[in-house]
């Protein structure tokens, strides 16, 4: 997880580990451990390729994805 307040809230660190899940916290400033920006880098990728210049051609290229 990053360090948003918001994770840190009383109750947040109970509920994770309920769920059988272990709480780790990212680095601050290191997006490189972050899973979900390298989809984000992907799906920018492919969206330039795409080179989409309307709305709803954009959101069926992303719908097609």
């Amino acid at each position: 997880m990053d360090n948003l307040p918001a994770h840190k809230a009383a109750g947040i660190r109970d509920a994770i580990e309920a769920a059988g899940a272990t709480l780790m916290f990212l680095p601050p400033y290191s997006p490189d451990f972050n899973p979900i920006e390298n989809a984000f880098a992907k799906l920018k990728a492919l969206m330039r390729a795409k080179a989409e210049r309307s709305i709803p051609a954009l959101w069926n290229t992303i719908g097609s994805l």
